[in-house]
């Protein structure tokens, strides 16, 4: 098979990923009721789960890219439920079929190309990305969830949202190196320890489901930014983290005054 025939081949196979979960989250939309909500959706999980099966079957790392996109999907799905805007709902719902599409490229390329080959950084720090969305949509569905429901015990969404990010940051970490669960677990659990407190705290403060997810979501990546490179072999490089600290201060003070309520 020609260059070119590879390339068309591995473009239409991610439109076809991408417009899968275009048409989940459009008919999860169509039919919100819960019946038809679990149906439509264990259907998208399900030929997503196959089609990176297919796609990926002598691959390494296969299960690790199915549970990344059936997460992706299933990010999208939960925060479609909590978002009011029609414009907004179907944006998210375009979006999911472009991170899908990312995604399926990434385990294309990743087939054919190590961790350190330059053609696939692009691809990783767009999935990066996509995994950092992940923690913000599955955060402000859980403080979402909160508020709906306030009877339900919030220590149980912390430590929900703790092992989230734990996950997640781990995703992160064997995106960049070859690292194994026995050896990060240590760090996982001090992730989720650490934002398992900073989610509690957050709850607390006067703020709305989506800017409580959002906060979260960027203390946890700067948190896992710093230990993936303490985890890395060049280690933390403080002359170059210095102005990405002091940026991310400032935009987060400028967040803080400029978008959230104050009560």
């Amino acid at each position: 098979m020609t260059l070119r025939v590879t390339s068309i081949v591995h473009f239409s196979l991610s439109i076809i990923m991408g417009a899968i979960s275009v048409a989940t989250l459009f008919f999860i939309e169509k039919f919100p009721t819960p019946g038809p909500f679990i149906i439509i959706l264990i259907t998208g999980l399900s030929m997503i789960s196959l089609g990176l099966f297919h796609i990926n079957r002598r691959g390494e790392n296969r299960s690790f890219f199915i549970i990344l996109s059936t997460a992706t999907l299933l990010a999208f799905a939960s925060i479609l439920l909590i978002i009011e805007h029609s414009l907004i709902r179907t944006s998210t719902i375009l979006l999911s079929g472009v991170a899908m599409f990312i995604l399926t490229e990434h385990v294309l390329h990743a087939k054919n190309a190590g961790i350190m080959d330059f053609t696939i950084k692009p691809l990783r720090r767009m999935v990066m990305m996509i995994l950092a969305f992940q923690a913000f949509a599955f955060s402000s569905t859980l403080y979402a969830l909160n508020l709906f429901f306030p009877a339900f015990s919030f220590w149980i969404v912390a430590i929900i949202e703790g092992c989230i990010f734990s996950l997640l940051a781990f995703a992160i970490w064997r995106m960049y190196f070859q690292i194994s669960l026995s050896r990060a677990w240590l760090w996982c659990f001090i992730i989720s320890f650490a934002m398992l407190e900073l989610v509690w705290v957050i709850h607390l403060l006067p703020f709305g489901y989506f800017i409580s997810g959002f906060i979260a979501s960027w203390l946890w990546y700067l948190l896992q930014l710093f230990i993936r490179f303490h985890l890395s072999p060049q280690r933390i490089i403080w002359k170059k983290q210095r102005i990405f600290l002091i940026v991310s201060g400032i935009l987060l003070i400028l967040f803080s005054l400029l978008f959230i309520r104050w009560i």
